[in-house]
């Protein structure tokens, strides 16, 4: 298998229900959750690559090493190859991030979409359910804005864990109009121009 070049990712992923590695836990480290969300697409662990850690200095001074953080190298049930991490601070603020990403070569990489909604988001539904069903889909749902603040397909959105926004649709149109928007600019966009 051929895989592209390492992308890196650095974005936090939702470990799902209790699959995380109770061999790792019993050891005192955090388990690594064998089911998660990332982009609002679920991914399973396959196979363990490599498991390391990194230590810190003693914030006191006195010459100590304690251990930094966690790192997970594995192949998912899909065929990329990604690497997590989680910070050992000791607060229940911690969370699992997602490092890095090899993808298949026979694998496209898919487009990053930003969705608009307005209502129930019964058409938002099928592009998720599409999304989680298909492998090899040709896009990741990393957005979804909406010209009203109660649109059901902001919950759609939420439990699917893909970020939200609420934002006035004229400006969004007119911003459109102007030329195409990555989801990073349209996310930049929403966040600017925010209903309160």
């Amino acid at each position: 298998m051929t895989l592209l070049p390492q992308e890196f990712i650095s974005e936090h992923i939702t470990p799902l229900g209790s699959s995380f590695d109770s061999s790792s836990m019993a050891r005192g480290e955090p388990g690594l959750p064998g089911v998660f969300i990332w982009r609002g697409k679920e991914y399973r662990v396959k196979t363990m690559i490599e498991a390391k850690k990194t230590l810190r200095s003693c914030r006191n001074g006195s010459g100590e090493h304690y251990i930094n953080k966690h790192y997970y190298a594995f192949k998912t049930e899909s065929g990329e190859v990604m690497t997590v991490y989680r910070k050992r601070s000791g607060s229940k603020k911690d969370s699992w991030v997602l490092l890095t990403i090899e993808r298949n070569k026979k694998m496209n990489t898919p487009v990053k979409t930003a969705v608009l909604v307005s209502g129930g988001g019964t058409n938002l539904q099928a592009l998720i359910d599409y999304q989680k069903e298909h492998i090899e889909c040709p896009y990741t749902i990393d957005l979804v804005v909406s010209s009203t603040k109660d649109a059901f397909a902001l919950e759609r959105a939420k439990k699917s864990y893909i970020k939200t926004e609420v934002c006035s649709p004229l400006r969004v149109l007119t911003a459109m109009q102007k030329g195409r928007l990555s989801p990073m600019q349209l996310w930049n966009f929403a966040n600017k121009s925010r209903l309160k």
